[in-house]
């Protein structure tokens, strides 16, 4: 049959999007060692917040209306489900980023960051999404921190952002009494993505056939340029990041 082009990333996001993958013999090993540690910490992961969320609904010193456990709670009801086999616009877009933006990260060595994607109590208590950190020193007329990390929400939703702007707020007060800090700055993107559910819609459709690198593939152009760039232009301005420049600097990769 009709090969396509794979990339590093669409190898490394494959567990994230739901596939089993076997490597073959001709696949380097530099990357069958890359892609056997991020499913080995991606499992890893998953069984970590299973036992967290266990941990935090059965403490007894919670409060019984503490809201985060609503959260937990539909957090763990999810957890029994396949990938994307949940339809709600909210959690969709949260996996369609996570996996668009790991994958562009690793295909794109120039760019000045590596994501992490949180565990649930980063995503419940702190309101993280993702981390974002600087990977090397990174220079536009001025030097920056090399650990800087930006803790992003994402929402779907523009008429929540005040009651989420209250929720980053509240975070920031919890994370600032805490001995070691998980981010040094948090921020609010707010994306009202339309693409969500035909996306899904189309790459399943596609059955086997569908790309490894999962739903957001489907996305037009348009719409991964803004995802990218809407992102970075609300990291702190300290760190000096043009976003038009960095997604000039993908497209430029992508003809190599």
């Amino acid at each position: 049959g009709e090969k396509t082009a794979i990339s590093r990333g669409d190898i490394m996001v494959a567990g994230m999007n739901g596939f089993d993958l076997k490597l073959s013999a001709e696949i380097p090993r530099d990357i069958k060692k890359e892609f056997i540690l991020r499913e080995i910490r991606r499992r890893i992961k998953e069984l970590y917040n299973q036992q967290l969320i266990v941990a935090e609904l059965e403490n007894k010193n919670k409060k019984r209306y503490d809201g985060a456990l609503d959260a937990y709670r539909e957090i763990a009801k999810t957890q029994e489900e396949k990938i994307f086999e949940n339809r709600k616009s909210g959690l969709l877009a949260e996996k369609m980023i996570e996996s668009y933006l790991t994958k562009l990260f690793i295909d794109n060595p120039q760019l000045p960051f590596d994501i992490e994607i949180a565990d649930v109590y980063d995503d419940v208590r702190r309101k993280i999404d993702f981390k974002l950190s600087i990977k090397k020193e990174y220079v536009r007329g001025v030097k920056i921190n090399q650990h800087s990390k930006t803790g992003i929400q994402f929402t779907l939703n523009e008429e929540k952002i005040p009651f989420k702007e209250k929720q980053i707020e509240n975070a920031k007060r919890f994370m600032k009494r805490l001995d070691k800090q998980p981010v040094d700055d948090l921020v609010l993107v707010s994306m009202p993505i339309k693409e969500i559910q035909n996306a899904l819609d189309k790459w399943q459709a596609q059955g086997k056939k569908k790309s490894i690198a999962g739903p957001s593939e489907q996305w037009e152009n348009t719409t991964k340029k803004e995802v990218f760039t809407t992102m970075l232009k609300k990291l702190p301005l300290s760190l000096n990041i043009n976003p038009e420049e960095l997604w000039e600097s993908i497209q430029k990769q992508k003809m190599l």
